[in-house]
């Protein structure tokens, strides 16, 4: 996915976290869910969305580059991460899923 989108996508786990209904809607329809907050999955490319879960974790490996020489700042950018956050907001409303987002 593209750096810009990186907002975008913490807003969509938040969402995904406080409305159980968006959340179903994300993992049945992926491509139309992402094109609602505004990012545009290409036509040919299949997305699939997945959850940790107590007893199941998963590491998705990025594509690996043309080159065989990766800059600092390259890695930097494909090496990141997110651990889970914990918190206790009133779930379903807008600052909750703003405060969520800001967590991971």
């Amino acid at each position: 996915m593209k750096p810009e989108h990186d907002s975008k996508v913490r807003e969509i786990v938040a969402n995904a976290w406080c409305d159980p209904e968006f959340k179903k809607r994300l993992i049945a329809q992926p491509r139309e869910a992402l094109a609602a907050h505004g990012i545009r999955v290409p036509e040919g490319v299949e997305i699939a969305i997945v959850e940790n879960t107590p007893s199941k974790i998963y590491l998705v490996l990025p594509q690996k580059p043309d080159e065989t020489l990766v800059s600092d700042e390259q890695l930097a950018g494909i090496a990141g991460g997110a651990s889970g956050a914990v918190g206790i907001v009133p779930l379903g409303s807008r600052p909750a899923v703003d405060f969520v987002a800001s967590l991971w």
